[in-house]
């Protein structure tokens, strides 16, 4: 094979495995019902979303996430996602919201 075409078809793979990746990830806005400190010193968070309940990891590496999370109290809101492993996300996104929109948009009637 020429080594163009091999250079071009291992990009494209790369790309579309990129692409499954972000499709995996759960997305949960909720309250926050649950917050302990794993035996890693990592931070576990449970979220509350309508009847379901998500199990979310923060890593200590990453900073950012980790410090916010580390302020966050029981019972405030959060939007999280993360990347599904056995028991657990692994949280790749964390953002303190003030309060879940559960409004639907309503179709008007015409006079």
């Amino acid at each position: 094979m020429d080594n163009r075409l091999q250079r071009i078809i291992k990009e494209m793979a790369s790309e579309e495995k990129k692409l499954k990746e972000f499709k995996r990830r759960l997305h949960a806005k909720g309250k926050i019902i649950e917050k302990k400190l794993t035996d890693n010193e990592n931070i576990k968070l449970r979220i509350k979303k309508g009847d379901d309940k998500f199990n979310f990891i923060v890593l200590k590496s990453h900073k950012e996430r980790f410090e916010l999370a580390n302020k966050l109290q029981k019972g405030e809101y959060v939007s999280a996602s993360g990347i599904p492993k056995f028991r657990y996300l692994l949280c790749t996104r964390l953002k303190k919201i003030k309060k879940i929109d559960e409004s639907r948009q309503s179709k008007l009637e015409s006079f």
